[in-house]
Parts: C-alpha cells; sequence; structure tokens
C-alpha cells in the first residue's frame, strides 16, 4: 500500500514539474527568438516480485512492479520558429544554429533575440539594455542618427562605412546551451560559425512554441495530476481503514 502512495505522489510531483515548463513555454509564446523547454522523464526502478511457499522456497516469480516516474531532465527544443517581415532595420532574423553575443553584468551571454536597440551612447544593444557584441568581443557603436545596415554575415555600416561585423557564434551541443534568462544562454565552448548562419535584415524569428499544443500539454497534465491525486487519496483511505478498522476484529 505505501507503494502504492509513492507512485501517486511521483506522479504529481512530475505533473508539477512539467506545467511549470509548459507554463513559461506559453508565457514566451510572443518573444522572440525564444525556444521552448521540454520535460525528459524516467521510470524509477522495477521492482520484481516473488511468491514464497512451501513448494517453492526459493520463491516463484510473480512479475514486475513499478515505482512511479522522476524528471530526467529538461531540455530545450532545437527546432527553429517561423520568420516574420516587420521591415524593422534593426530586427534580424537568425537563420541557421548561430547565436548573437551579449555582453551582460554577469560575463558573455548568447541569445537568439534579434530586435535590437541602439542605446543613449549610441551601441547597439537589447531591449534590457546589455550591448550586443561584434566578432572582436567589444560592442558595436551606430551613433544616434540614420539606421544602419546590417549584411547577411553580420557587418553593420552607415552610409557606406564598415562599423563592425557582429558575432555570431556555434555551439557544438545546442540542446546542452543552459538558459540564463531574458532569453540567453551560456556555454563555455561557442565558436564562431563560419558560414553556417546568416542574418536577415527586418525580420525577426518568432518562438518556436505553439500556443494551441501549449494548452493542449497544460490541460493533459492538469487532468493526469487529478488522476494522480486521487489515487494518492483512495489509497491513503483504504490505508486508514486497514490501521483503524481491520485493527478491531
Amino acid at each position: 500500500m505505501i507503494r502504492g502512495l509513492y507512485s501517486a505522489a511521483s506522479g504529481m510531483l512530475t505533473g508539477m514539474a512539467r506545467q511549470d515548463v509548459w507554463a513559461n513555454n506559453l508565457a514566451n509564446a510572443q518573444t522572440p527568438g525564444f525556444r521552448q523547454d521540454e520535460v525528459i522523464l524516467r521510470s524509477f526502478p522495477e521492482t520484481l516480485l516473488r511468491r514464497y511457499e512451501a513448494t517453492a522456497p526459493q520463491g516463484v516469480a510473480v512479475g514486475t512492479l513499478g515505482q512511479g516516474a522522476d524528471v530526467a531532465s529538461v531540455v530545450t527544443a532545437t527546432v527553429a520558429g517561423r520568420y516574420v517581415q516587420t521591415d524593422q532595420p534593426l530586427d534580424v532574423a537568425i537563420q541557421g544554429e548561430g547565436f548573437l553575443a551579449v555582453a551582460t553584468p554577469g560575463g558573455t551571454r548568447y541569445t537568439r533575440h534579434g530586435r535590437m536597440l541602439v542605446d543613449q551612447a549610441g551601441y547597439l544593444s537589447t531591449a534590457a539594455g546589455d550591448r550586443l557584441l561584434g566578432r572582436d568581443g567589444q560592442p558595436i557603436a551606430v551613433g544616434t542618427g540614420n539606421e544602419p545596415a546590417i549584411a547577411t554575415d553580420g557587418t553593420v555600416s552607415l552610409d557606406g562605412r564598415v562599423l563592425g561585423q557582429l558575432g555570431l557564434w556555434r555551439f557544438g551541443n545546442v540542446a546542452a546551451l543552459r538558459k540564463q534568462g531574458d532569453n540567453y544562454y551560456t556555454d563555455e565552448e561557442a565558436l564562431p560559425s563560419e558560414g553556417e548562419t546568416t542574418l536577415r535584415q527586418g525580420a525577426i524569428e518568432m518562438p518556436n512554441t505553439d500556443m494551441a499544443t501549449a494548452m493542449t500539454e497544460m490541460i493533459s497534465i492538469l487532468r493526469a495530476y487529478e488522476a494522480s491525486q486521487k489515487a494518492l487519496q483512495a489509497q491513503d483511505e483504504t490505508l486508514g481503514k486497514a490501521v483503524n478498522e481491520v485493527g478491531r476484529v
């Protein structure tokens, strides 16, 4: 009976973890460059049940019994989102598996959020105020006048004068990137993206989260949670009767 309580409780815990992940996916369903997370589950080791009797002192195998599930890991889906034409000169869609580098107070971070701004000092920056880094690791100054042109290789120019080149970086295992908040990722082994990634000015990559799918997942998770909750309550009531009533006989 206790084993059943643990199985039902593990179902509720994994349901809570999955609900948190999909709630975050849904909250970022309009965040450019966002890539949704997915929960990978694993089962606890199964227990082999044996029946012991006088004619079989070594026991007879009855079968295996599952002991519930656990969260193995949370991974980021690597499929790209759809591209939307905005015609805004400071919007860039990243085509390929590359990332832009950003200077943050915590160090260099990477993002696929291609909606840029020009800060008060005239540097390309994110909406959070962090400056984008060039291929040389330095911020790119564009001034506060006309909007710059951004080539497919990241070269930033104004009136025919090259101001710098946005750094495009790639990773050997994109799924292993660690999210740091603000749509940023961190990884210590970033390499220059040599032609595998291009930029498309005047467009933006939308998140790869589908709102209908996210809502369906959240409803499904809620129903599974409720089922585990009812199973837990039923076994608790049965255990209570076994303790309080059977003992009186």
